[in-house]
C-alpha cells in the first residue's frame, strides 16, 4: 500500500475472506522493522484479502463470491490497534466468502467479474448504506454458466481494467465498453476462457485521468 505523508485521520481498512473488517491508524505503521510487524490477528482458516487507505468519511463495499454486496460507513468501524482482529462486516451464507473490498469514493460504478469471464457494471449509488453484519443485497446473478464472482472494482467510465486468467491469458478493456446493468444480472462475456481447465483469477484497475 503506497503511503506518503499520511495524516492523523487516515487509516488502513482491512477486509478478510470470512467477512471481518478492521480500521487501524496508519500512524501505527510508521516504523516497520525489516522482519515486519503484526497488522491483523487472523483466526484459523481466514485470510486477509484487501487493504485500502482512507478516512472515516468514506464507505466500504464488500462483495462475496456468491454475488452479494454490503455497503457501510467506515465511521461505523471501531478503531483498534495492530494486533486486534477487527469486527464483523458481512454475514455470510454457508460456503460463501468475501472476494473484494472497495471504497465508494473510488468511482461511480461497481464492476463485477466472474470466474468464467462474465462481467457487468452497476451504479454504486444503487447500494444504500446499511449497518455492518447484514447479509447485504444481490449484486450479481451467479449461474453455472458464469461461475462464482472473482473480483469487483469501483470504477469510472474512462477507466480501464486488466483481466487475467489462470492459464496466463490477459486482456485490457475500457470500462465504458462493459455494459451497465441491474444488480441481479449476469452481464456479458468480457473474456473467453475454457471452463474445463481455465478461469479468471484477478482483475486490476487502471485509472485514466483523461476525460
Amino acid at each position: 500500500i503506497p503511503v506518503k505523508d499520511a495524516g492523523a485521520d487516515e487509516y488502513l481498512i482491512m477486509a478478510t475472506k470470512n467477512g471481518t473488517i478492521k480500521r487501524t491508524s496508519v500512524e501505527l505503521f510508521k516504523s516497520i522493522r525489516k522482519v515486519g510487524m503484526k497488522a491483523i490477528n487472523l483466526v484459523e482458516d481466514d485470510e486477509l484479502i484487501q487493504v485500502r487507505v482512507s478516512t472515516v468519511e468514506d464507505s466500504a463495499i464488500l462483495v462475496t463470491k456468491k454475488g452479494l454486496a454490503i455497503k457501510f460507513a467506515l465511521s461505523d468501524i471501531r478503531e483498534i490497534g495492530r494486533s486486534g482482529q477487527g469486527g464483523r462486516g458481512i454475514k455470510l451464507d454457508k460456503c460463501d466468502e468475501v472476494v473484494s473490498m472497495n471504497l465508494d469514493s473510488e468511482g461511480k460504478h461497481l464492476l463485477v467479474v466472474s470466474e468464467y469471464g462474465f462481467g457487468k457494471g452497476s451504479l454504486a449509488s444503487n447500494y444504500k448504506v446499511q449497518n455492518r453484519w447484514g447479509k447485504g443485497v444481490k449484486t450479481y446473478k451467479v449461474t453455472n454458466k458464469t461461475g462464482y464472482v472473482v473480483s469487483s472494482k469501483i470504477v469510472n467510465q474512462n477507466d480501464e481494467v486488466i483481466v487475467l486468467s489462470q492459464s496466463g491469458g490477459i486482456i485490457r478493456l475500457l470500462v465504458k465498453d462493459i455494459p451497465v446493468k441491474g444488480r441481479d444480472t449476469q452481464g456479458v462475456i468480457i473474456k473467453d476462457v475454457n471452463k474445463d481447465d481455465d478461469k479468471i483469477v484477478a482483475v486490476a484497475k487502471y485509472v485514466n485521468d483523461v476525460e
